[in-house]
C-alpha cells in the first residue's frame, strides 16, 4: 500500500492531539503517546432521592470522561444543568468514559466501549431510572447506538438521544487518520461506503419497530483546517432539522452559559421528549367505573360481548395478570396474563359469556406492578337477552349446517374429503364456528372457537368440541391460560373420554346425575324437523354417523318415541363409545322402563 503523505500525517498528528488537549482537562502538557482518558465513569450529580431522569453523556475519540464536556473557562455542560432552575432538580447526570489513546495501543473500539458502557449502566443502577437521554460527542454516539441495538431493554427506556457532531456516514478526518494513528476505533469511522461496519448500523437502526428520537447539531467551523464531521455526516438519523452551531469539533460540546446553541438543543430535547411526559408507568381503566373500591364492568350487548381497553398512560412498560380469573362460562381474549403492556400504548381484551351461562356477575382481579391490586365486578344486567340471543344463534347455526348437507358439491366433499384436506369432523366444526362469526363479527377468532366448543357440548358433540378448542389455543396461545377454558377443556375431556384435550388439563369428574335427556339448543320445538334432517344427512358421513346417532336419539326423545331414542342411542355408542353416550343411554333406558306399564 502507498505509504501516507508525511505532510498529512504529520498534520492529522496535530490535530489529534489538539482535540486530546482540548478534552483532557488534567493532562497538561503530556506527550502525544501519553495522551488519553483515565477518568472513570461516574455520578456527576446523584439526588437524593434520586430524579426520575437520568443524562448520561459519552465522550468521543480521543475525549476525557469529563474534559470533553469542560469549557476552557472551568464552566462544564453539567454545571450549567445543576445550575439550571428549570432542569437541575429533574435530572441527574452521569459522566461515561473509555480509554481513547491516540497513538498508543489499548483504545477501546465501538463494540468494546459500549460493553463497557452497559456494564457501566447496570452497576450503577442507571438502568433502575424510567427515563434515560444519551447525550453523545463524535465516535460516542456511534457507542449509544451500539449500546441500544445489542440491549433493547435499555432501549425501552431511552426517551431521546442528543447527538453532537457524531459521524453517522464517517468522518473524512478518519480515513487520513487511520493511516497514522494507532487507535482501533478509527478502522470502525470510515465513510459509509468503504466500511461495513456503519452501514450495518444504520441498517439495524433504521430496522428498529421503535427508535427514542434523536437530535442533532452539527459543527460549522473547521478544526485546524480540516472539517472534522460536516453536515452530512451529522444528520443521517436526526428526527428535527439538525442544528448548526458555530464551534469547531471540539467546542461544540462545551458550552459555557445556559444561551449556548448546544446547551438550549440539549435543554429544548429534555422538555419536548422528556419533562412534559408521564415517565413511570401509569394503567388506566377508561372502560369500567369505580363503585365502592371495585372496578365494575356492565356487559348489556345481546351478544354477551365487550370489547375492554386497558392503557399504559405512562413512559414505561408495565405487566398486569387477570388473577383469580373465574374457572367457568367467562372469557377473555387473548388471555389473562401475565402479559406486557408498552409505554403510551392500549391493549384490549375481549370479555365473553359463555354458551349457557346461568350467572350474570363474575369477579376476579386486575393485578399490576404499577397499580395496587383492583377488583373487578363483570355484570350481565340481561342475561335473559343473552340467553335468547344464543338460542336463536343455535337455530342459525343448525340452519347453516343444513344448508352445508343440502348442498351437493359440500355433500360430496364431506362424504370424500380431498387427500391431505381437513376430515369431515373438521368440516362441520368449521362449518359451526364460520356461523357463529357471521352473527357476531367482532367476536375475535378465539371466542369463535370456544363458542362452537360450547355449542357442540351442549348439543352432546364433545368429541367435535375437543377440536374446536384446540383451534381456539392455536390461533391465541394465551387462552389456554385462561381458567374458564382450562375447565372448558378438562369437561369436554371427561365427556368425550379424550383424554387431555390441552396439555396437561386432566379430565373433570362430572356430577352424571345433573346429564339430563331435556331438550337441547338443537332439539326446540321450533328447530326439531331441521335437526332430524341434519341427522339423516350425516349419517351417511363417514366419521360422523356416531354424532348423527346422538342427535337422531335427542330428537326421537324430545317427540316423545323414547324406544327409538335408546336405538339412536345404542347405535351411537357402538359406533363411537364415549362417557357421555353410555351416561346417556343408560338414562334413556332407566327411563323407559320407568314408562312402560306393568
Amino acid at each position: 500500500m502507498r505509504p501516507p503523505n508525511r505532510r498529512i500525517g504529520t498534520l492529522v498528528l496535530a490535530i489529534a492531539a489538539s482535540v486530546a488537549l482540548a478534552g483532557c482537562s488534567k493532562c497538561g502538557r503530556a506527550s502525544e503517546g501519553d495522551l488519553t482518558n483515565s477518568t472513570d465513569p461516574h455520578w456527576v450529580e446523584h439526588h437524593n432521592p434520586q430524579a426520575q431522569v437520568a443524562v448520561v453523556f459519552v465522550h468521543g475519540i480521543f475525549g476525557d470522561t469529563v474534559g470533553t464536556w469542560t469549557h476552557p473557562n472551568g464552566t462544564s455542560f453539567f454545571d450549567l444543568i445543576e445550575k439550571d432552575p428549570d432542569l437541575g432538580s429533574k435530572v441527574d447526570t452521569y459522566a461515561f468514559g473509555y480509554p481513547s489513546k491516540m497513538v498508543r495501543a489499548g483504545s477501546f473500539d465501538i463494540q468494546e466501549a459500549a460493553s463497557r458502557l452497559h456494564s457501566r449502566l447496570q452497576s450503577d443502577k442507571i438502568t433502575d431510572y424510567p427515563a434515560i437521554v444519551f447525550v453523545a460527542h463524535s465516535m460516542g454516539g456511534l457507542v449509544v447506538m451500539r449500546e441500544l441495538l445489542t440491549h433493547r431493554d435499555v432501549l425501552e427506556r431511552v426517551r431521546a438521544l442528543v447527538f453532537f457532531a457524531t459521524p453517522q456516514e464517517g468522518a473524512q478526518i478518519a480515513n487520513i487518520a487511520s493511516h497514522v494513528a494507532n487507535n482501533p476505533a478509527l478502522a470502525q469511522m470510515l465513510p459509509a461506503d468503504q466500511d461495513g461496519y456503519l452501514r450495518l448500523l444504520n441498517d439495524e437502526w433504521k430496522a428498529l419497530p421503535k427508535r427514542p428520537p434523536v437530535e442533532c447539531a452539527y459543527e460549522k467551523r473547521k478544526t485546524k483546517g480540516f472539517m472534522i464531521v460536516g453536515w452530512s455526516s451529522a444528520t443521517r438519523f436526526c428526527d428535527d432539522s439538525p442544528l448548526p452551531i458555530d464551534e469547531d469539533h471540539i467546542g461544540i460540546v462545551k458550552p459555557d452559559r445556559r444561551g449556548h446553541d448546544s446547551y438550549v438543543l440539549f435543554s429544548n430535547a429534555l422538555n419536548k421528549f422528556v419533562l412534559n411526559k408521564s415517565l413511570v408507568a401509569k394503567l388506566e381503566t377508561p372502560d369500567f367505573y369505580i363503585d365502592n373500591d371495585r372496578a365494575v364492568l356492565t356487559i348489556s350487548s345481546p351478544f354477551g360481548r365487550r370489547d375492554v381497553r386497558l392503557v399504559n398512560a405512562g413512559g414505561t412498560k408495565l405487566s398486569y395478570t387477570l388473577r383469580e380469573f373465574p374457572d367457568h362460562s367467562l372469557y377473555v381474549a387473548p388471555g389473562p396474563g401475565p402479559s406486557e403492556l408498552g409505554a403510551n400504548s392500549t391493549q384490549i381484551l375481549q370479555f365473553v359469556l359463555g354458551f349457557g351461562a346461568t350467572e350474570s356477575e363474575y369477579r376476579f382481579v386486575l393485578q399490576s406492578d404499577a397499580a395496587p391490586d383492583l377488583p373487578v365486578v363483570v355484570k350481565f344486567p340481561d342475561l335473559p337477552t343473552i340467553i335468547a340471543r344464543q338460542g336463536d344463534a343455535a337455530n342459525k347455526v343448525l340452519k347453516d349446517l343444513q344448508g352445508v348437507l343440502n348442498d351437493p358439491a359440500k355433500l360430496q366433499q364431506l362424504k370424500q374429503p380431498p387427500s391431505g384436506g381437513p376430515d369431515p369432523s373438521d368440516q362441520i366444526v368449521q362449518a359451526v364456528r364460520e356461523s357463529l362469526a357471521k352473527q357476531d363479527p367482532g367476536l375475535m377468532e378465539g371466542g369463535q372457537w370456544l363458542q362452537t366448543a360450547e355449542l357442540m357440548n351442549a348439543v352432546n358433540w364433545p368429541g367435535l368440541a375437543t377440536r374446536a378448542i384446540r383451534n381456539a389455543v392455536r390461533v391465541q396461545p394465551d387462552l389456554q391460560n385462561v381458567a374458564s377454558v382450562r375447565r372448558l377443556a378438562a369437561r369436554t375431556s371427561g365427556l368425550s373420554g379424550e383424554q387431555q384435550v390441552l396439555a396437561a388439563v386432566p379430565p373433570l369428574h362430572l356430577n352424571w346425575d345433573e346429564m339430563s335427556l331435556s331438550p337441547t339448543p338443537f332439539t326446540t320445538p321450533a328447530s326439531l324437523e331441521r335437526a332430524a334432517d341434519v341427522a339423516v344427512k350425516m349419517q351417511g358421513i363417514p366419521g360422523l354417523a356416531a354424532h348423527a346417532s346422538s342427535l337422531r336419539g335427542d330428537v326421537r326423545w324430545a317427540q316423545g318415541d323414547r324406544r327409538a331414542a335408546v336405538e339412536s342411542y345404542s347405535d351411537a355408542v357402538t359406533i363411537k363409545a364415549s362417557p357421555l353416550g353410555a351416561k346417556r343411554l343408560a338414562h334413556a333406558k332407566a327411563l323407559q322402563r320407568v314408562a312402560v306399564p306393568r
